[in-house]
């Protein structure tokens, strides 16, 4: 998922992961790439920026926050999030993440 997940609401972002997470089989994984603000939502400068041109350009735009990232991913039931920050091409973050076995939990 690239670049998606910045343009829904919370609640739309969540049912999207959750989406993913049903056509998944148990142990597949999730990619998500996007830009990422602190949990402040007060850095990176430029983020928080580019963030501000995200609420106006779109209804429910807005970049979320590591904390966001994993409770959307969680919620969905999914494990081993791995958030790599700054590791794309022009900043974006790179998120992955397992989906849990029938038998593990979180």
């Amino acid at each position: 998922m690239r670049n998606l997940i910045q343009v829904l609401s919370l609640e739309k972002a969540q049912a999207a992961v959750c989406n993913v997470a049903k056509s998944l089989t148990p142990g597949g994984v999730i990619v998500i790439v996007g830009l990422m603000i602190e949990d402040t939502r007060q850095s990176p400068a430029n983020t928080v920026g580019q963030n501000l041109v995200m609420l106006n350009i779109y209804d429910d735009g807005l970049f979320y926050t590591e904390g966001e990232y994993r409770a959307l991913l969680v919620e969905a039931g999914f494990a081993n999030i791995d958030i790599r920050k700054a590791a794309m091409p022009g900043g974006s973050t790179l998120i992955s993440a397992r989906k849990l076995e029938r038998s593990e939990s979180i």
